[in-house]
């Protein structure tokens, strides 16, 4: 590892097409911070390292989440009935448990494949 000291407005040159700028530093009693610009071509990727880390566990715990939101819709569905409802609202309203909860498993599915 190659460990160096900048200033702002410094650059530092990686590869001939990739560029890094010190673009600000700030410092303050607890938290110092250092901004950067990075010039790269479009084909090399460039991304914080925590970015992947947080994005998994969310979607763990989306994937957590839905076995309970699974289970509220189904209560729902039942205490619906147990309403002495017309069966015309209580078809809609059990078609609408159903319908939100494809909207549910669906929006899990796309949380969990996002990267």
């Amino acid at each position: 590892m190659l460990i160096l000291s900048r200033m702002k407005n410094e650059w530092i040159d990686v590869d001939p097409d990739i560029e890094i700028l010190v673009t600000d530093v700030d410092i303050r009693p607890c938290k110092a911070r250092v901004r950067l610009g990075i010039n790269a071509p479009r084909h090399i990727v460039v991304r914080r390292r925590e970015v992947p880390v947080v994005r998994q566990k969310q979607a763990e715990a989306d994937r957590a989440f839905l076995p309970y939101v699974t289970a509220q819709l189904r209560r729902l569905e039942e205490s619906l009935v147990r309403l002495d409802l017309p069966a015309a609202e209580t078809d809609r309203c059990r078609d609408l448990c159903i319908r939100l909860g494809q909207w549910i498993r669906q929006a899990a599915a796309n949380l969990g494949g996002r990267r």
